[in-house]
């Protein structure tokens, strides 16, 4: 993901193209976002002055998943307008153009399918995560470590117990939380 603001100017026609090299940027021969002008003006006002004046864009970087030497250029061509801006830009190991937004390091939640949920991270840098699922007994009915989490998604297959609540215990390198969760089957 990234955040672009552009105010197109009658006299210049900016162009933003954002391309991938497997081989270390020796070559950038795929092409992942290219726009100019009045395909991608988000603002009449010159720099940015408020989140509206912001378009967040969305890329698919799964051609590149594996690769040791991937690279990723970020290239504006200025026609004398000089109203471009880049901000936010954000690496995410799903590829889901609409990820849950989260204001923490972390959030549970239910996920679509009944008897799973999900855990969304949003951590600074990578770091070792724990997930503990308690029943109501004080029973631990599912452990798990997550190694070099980031900001991703988890589901959690939980369709083989029963419907209840269940504490979902997680730890970062920085905090610890537990939260209760209704899981219905």
């Amino acid at each position: 993901f990234f955040d672009v603001s552009y105010n197109k100017l009658s006299e210049g026609n900016e162009r933003l193209r954002v391309l991938s090299s497997s081989d270390c940027g020796v070559t950038f021969p795929t092409i992942l976002f290219d726009q100019a002008g009045d395909s991608f003006s988000t603002t009449n006002s010159g720099a940015p002055k408020v989140s509206s004046d912001w378009k967040n864009q969305f890329l698919y970087l799964d051609e590149l998943v594996g690769e040791e030497n991937a690279r990723l250029a970020f290239i504006v061509t200025n026609d004398n307008g000089n109203n471009l801006y880049l901000d936010n830009i954000e690496f995410f190991i799903d590829d889901d153009p609409s990820p849950v937004k989260i204001n923490s390091s972390f959030k549970v939640y239910p996920h679509e399918n009944p008897g799973s949920f999900n855990i969304t991270f949003n951590l600074t840098e990578k770091a070792n995560a724990g997930l503990q699922v308690y029943n109501l007994m004080g029973q631990i009915i599912l452990e798990n470590d997550l190694p070099e989490t980031l900001n991703q998604t988890y589901t959690i297959d939980f369709s083989g117990q029963s419907s209840g609540i269940y504490i979902v215990r997680v730890k970062t390198t920085s905090e610890v939380s537990a939260t209760k969760i209704f899981l219905t089957r």
